[in-house]
């Protein structure tokens, strides 16, 4: 896995190799009087800032779960503890990444930087939203002090209004839409089971009121359950520089005791499992997708797979039953009969769909989709565009 400075090289992105100039000898040496060794602060910046390179831990990315790239705090808080100036250059370089697991993190993290007199806000590069931190009742202009910020991780499972749900859950941009395939899945419907659940009935989408960074060039949404277009049409309207784009869903195959799937009819999850409908859906995304003018690289949490292929795994190769309790555990290892059987049309169809993307959005480059056929069920199946001097879309590999 490339490290996050070589991330941004391959998506032409310059910013993250600006930040070392942000650090100017005027500031470095504002502190080397409280400095007690015979280093110069160039030499403690290099320091530090290969332990930070070395500290941070990498985990594959999968369309269930973002890299993480957060540094391990143990070593820069021992640098931190030399001296006020290696303190303050270390939190620069944990500042960097930023994961909000509560309402209360945010201001907890400006307060931070008003009591040691840094503005960390302005060193942060990457942004984590976890689901308990329900970006969902962020308000408007939550992030708007996070003015050089790259990248921003958004895990959305709360996006869906459950009747009777606690009221400090709730929020004023829940609209009902009308159901429809893939992107378009259904937003209000009747429990058809009502008997056997004792949740309510009726559900409805809840739209983001947070305004998303203008400088940000990557943006990962996980968990989500709303259709694509929701998250394409803000970031074509608030994301002029953005370059990746992952819009990753809650699946069988990530949360699988997810109440939204629990309230609907097992054959409801063809919303982001099914090879039918792709031409049109790949038409109608592709032509919101050419609005972001700078994206190159698109990850969407869609199976191109028969429908027919979770049944046939769970009972003809798993030997389970139609009333058997099934965990993830089922989906855990890979199946040899579910490769041979799908791999090869899903792949076309993927490719199928790819080139649509590329006639559609000329700055496109790389194109993932959720593939049945990863480890786990939830890894990317990735397509490259391969075009002319020109921009022109030449095929798909």
């Amino acid at each position: 896995m490339a490290n996050r400075s070589e991330e941004y090289e391959r998506l032409g992105d310059k910013q993250s190799d600006e930040t070392r100039d942000r650090f100017s000898h005027q500031t470095l040496y504002k502190y080397s009087g409280s400095i007690a060794t015979c280093f110069p602060p160039e030499i403690w910046f290099e320091i530090i800032f290969h332990a930070a390179c070395l500290s941070t831990c990498y985990k594959s990315g999968n369309a269930a779960e973002h890299n993480e790239c957060k540094v391990e705090t143990t070593l820069l808080w021992h640098l931190g503890s030399v001296s006020k100036f290696h303190r303050q250059l270390v939190l620069r370089y944990w500042a960097r990444t930023i994961h909000l697991r509560e309402q209360v993190d945010l201001e907890k993290f400006k307060n931070l930087g008003t009591a040691l007199g840094i503005d960390l806000m302005s060193y942060v590069r990457c942004l984590v939203c976890e689901d308990e931190y329900d970006v969902y009742r962020a308000p408007k202009y939550a992030f708007e002090g996070f003015g050089l910020i790259e990248e921003l991780v958004l895990n959305c499972h709360w996006d869906i209004n459950f009747a009777g749900r606690q009221p400090g859950h709730l929020t004023g941009h829940a609209e009902a839409q009308v159901a429809g395939t893939h992107g378009d899945q259904l937003a209000v419907q009747e429990n058809l089971n009502a008997g056997a659940h004792a949740q309510p009935a009726r559900m409805s989408y809840r739209r983001l009121k947070i305004n998303l960074p203008s400088t940000l060039r990557i943006l990962r949404v996980y968990g989500s359950h709303v259709p694509d277009i929701y998250f394409i049409k803000q970031v074509a309207e608030q994301c002029p520089l953005l370059q990746s784009l992952t819009l990753a869903r809650c699946t069988l195959f990530n949360h699988q005791g997810c109440k939204f799937w629990e309230r609907l009819p097992r054959t409801e999850s063809d919303a982001y499992f099914s090879d039918q409908g792709v031409s049109a859906y790949a038409t109608a995304v592709g032509r919101e997708l050419k609005h972001i003018k700078n994206l190159r690289e698109l990850q969407i949490g869609i199976y191109l797979t028969n429908h027919t292929a979770i049944d046939a795994h769970l009972q003809q190769h798993a030997g389970l039953s139609q009333t058997s309790e099934t965990g993830l555990g089922v989906w855990e290892k890979s199946c040899e009969k579910c490769v041979a059987q799908h791999q090869e049309p899903t792949v076309a169809m993927e490719i199928e769909a790819t080139e649509m993307l590329a006639k559609e959005v000329s700055t496109l480059l790389s194109v993932s989709w959720a593939s049945f056929c990863s480890e786990k069920r939830i890894g990317w199946s990735t397509h490259q565009i391969m075009r002319n001097e020109g921009g022109e879309s030449r095929g798909v590999i």
